[in-house]
């Protein structure tokens, strides 16, 4: 136990995490109030600003927009002030940069990042082949002729036992 828990093992070491390794910007906040909960039981504790500076630290390159902005609030804030702006404070940061990257790009412009592979075999719809076929279209073909019988397994026409889909399920 010593090995992961933060009060057993006080030599263990986190390091701050990054928003390019989180699915969108709620998900890095999470990751980063985690570790500031570890940080207080190791008996760390950050400043607000601190925090702040943190957050925006660990945001990649596509929160340019919004990280510009923020930085323009924090010229704002004073450090005679102990308290940051509402728009600041730690709980309300993934809001404002996600209002901030709605703001420069449009409603539509969330920042989630998921995986596309494409198929090295795949088409695309306009691409004819040497016969002048799309090679979609014999993906669509039946491959199976209709057969005047009736099933053993299953009971239903058009198929023969040994081809029996719902057999093979």
């Amino acid at each position: 136990m010593r090995r992961i828990h933060p009060r057993l093992n006080r030599d263990a070491k986190y390091s701050l995490p990054q928003s390019a390794d989180t699915a969108d910007i709620h998900d890095y906040y999470r990751h980063l109030e985690s570790y500031y909960t570890h940080e207080q039981l190791a008996g760390r504790t950050y400043t607000a600003r601190e925090k702040v500076n943190a957050f925006l630290d660990g945001l990649d390159t596509t929160y340019e927009y919004a990280i510009t902005r923020v930085l323009q609030l924090m010229k704002t804030w004073t450090s005679s002030d102990h308290e940051p702006p509402e728009s600041l404070e730690f709980t309300a940061l993934p809001i404002t940069i996600e209002e901030y990257m709605e703001e420069a790009e449009g409603k539509d412009a969330a920042v989630i990042r998921t995986m596309h592979f494409k198929n090295k075999n795949s088409h695309n719809e306009g691409e004819r082949t040497a016969t002048g076929r799309n090679p979609r279209e014999s993906l669509n073909e039946v491959t199976r002729k209709f057969v005047d019988a009736r099933c053993g397994f299953c009971h239903m026409f058009g198929h023969l036992t040994y081809n029996c889909d719902k057999m093979a399920i």
